[in-house]
């Protein structure tokens, strides 16, 4: 009886600092994002738990726990994602995920996410990286009242750099982020009002010819709603984040340090049973500082617009569809406006085999770099396929199959990489 009592709490655990945030994040180096979505860093820390409700967990005294290992074989012909002298590499990537939930009262639980793996390059072992899955982390939901209190700190470690598409001509790029925050949500009859701040601090591990990509952010965001229905809310949201660079490398940027402000309004509906719709839009306004070799005095703001939806069809297809504007700190530290095109598709046509499908699309331009100060602009298209088969009760496998395509002004920073991979997961409880 506790544990279904454990189980029924995972699923909801997710869903309650999380609503009305908006999770869809083009890219993944700089805090930009967290400034344009309020209290996106509550939603993330505790999403991570809905994986226990797949079935249920496994009990150990108070707490709830999920645990898988697995393994994956990875290749690709152009691993320095360069237009030019490609280099493949072949990689063995074992890992390990685990999730617990402790409910500690009634309504108050933490919540622990832990996705650790290891890439073993049979080519050269200078491409050996570590990789945290982005759910690792803790997560501490408390209730007092009305207000629903998130203390959250999650840590990743990024090790593809195709997926940043302001990266060229360095495969070996990779990224710790550690974000630790406080976000605090108030639900009144047909309002619900926000506050969020987010310590982050970004630490690029393997950079190779990208001297940058280190520093920390702190952020602040506000949001209020009216919410005429449980399914729909209608707002404003603003926020403001300091960003410091630790080091500026080969790289250069007009400005280093910055602080941004944005403000603007959302719109959330979950339109049928079937469908969800999300908006948000605003402007962002940035204020370089000084430090910089080539501090300005001044820097331009930039809109943002982004719009998803998601729908499942029938029992056998669903779909996700998200595209917009944004801007985020590259790793060349300078703010890169991003226009982007996300779908995905699941396609559930055999038992216990799920074929997914993906495009994606960037286009954008970053600032100068290096002692010829050129600046990019650039598009990026990529996608992929995979096949999962529910093997056992206990083992799944998958393969797929990614093709990235980046075109640039800069003739030196075109690539085309074919990408393979195959993976193995055991559910050990």
């Amino acid at each position: 009886m506790r544990l279904q009592k454990i189980n029924r709490k995972l699923g909801s655990a997710s869903l309650c600092a999380g609503a009305g945030a908006f999770l869809i994040l083009p890219l993944s180096v700089g805090a930009q994002e967290s400034v344009q979505r309020p209290l996106t860093g509550a939603a993330t820390a505790t999403s991570g738990t809905s994986r226990l409700t797949d079935r249920l967990p496994l009990g150990v005294g108070p707490t709830a726990w999920r645990v898988s290992a697995g393994a994956g074989l990875f290749f690709q012909d152009n691993y320095n994602l360069s237009p030019t002298n490609h280099e493949a590499d072949l990689t063995i990537s074992p890992q390990v995920h685990t999730s617990m939930l402790w409910p500690i009262t009634e309504k108050n639980s933490l919540t622990l996410g832990l996705g650790i793996g290891y890439n073993f390059s049979l080519q050269n072992s200078a491409r050996d990286s570590l990789t945290l899955t982005p759910d690792s982390g803790l997560s501490f939901n408390i209730y007092v009242g009305d207000f629903l209190i998130n203390l959250h700190d999650r840590v990743s470690i990024s090790a593809n750099a195709f997926q940043d598409p302001t990266i060229a001509g360095n495969g070996g790029y990779s990224q710790l982020v550690n974000t630790l925050g406080v976000a605090t949500s108030w639900n009144l009859n047909q309002a619900r009002l926000k506050l969020g701040y987010d310590h982050t601090i970004y630490e690029a591990l393997q950079s190779g010819n990208i001297g940058t990509g280190s520093g920390q952010s702190e952020v602040v965001s506000f949001s209020s709603a009216y919410t005429p229905s449980p399914t729909t809310a209608i707002g404003l949201e603003t926020g403001m984040s300091i960003n410091k660079l630790n080091n500026r490398g080969s790289y250069s940027s007009p400005y280093s340090d910055s602080v941004q402000y944005n403000v603007g309004p959302f719109y959330e509906a979950q339109i049928t049973e079937h469908i969800t719709f999300q908006a948000h839009a605003g402007y962002n306004f940035v204020i370089p500082q000084s430090g910089g070799t080539n501090a300005v005095q001044s820097a331009p703001g930039y809109y943002y617009g982004q719009i998803g939806i998601n729908h499942r069809l029938n029992q056998y297809i669903s779909y996700s569809l998200s595209g917009g504007r944004s801007t985020s700190l590259a790793v060349s530290a300078s703010q890169t406006p991003l226009y982007f095109i996300n779908w995905a598709t699941s396609w559930a046509v055999l038992r216990s085999t799920t074929l997914s499908t993906t495009l994606q699309f960037n286009q954008g331009s970053q600032g100068t770099w290096g002692s010829t100060a050129r600046g990019e602009t650039f598009e990026q298209y990529v996608a992929g396929i995979s096949l999962g088969h529910k093997v056992t009760r206990k083992l799944t496998g998958s393969v797929g199959y990614q093709a990235a395509l980046r075109n640039s002004d800069q003739a030196d920073r075109d690539y085309v990489n074919n990408m393979f991979n195959l993976n193995l997961q055991w559910q050990l409880w």
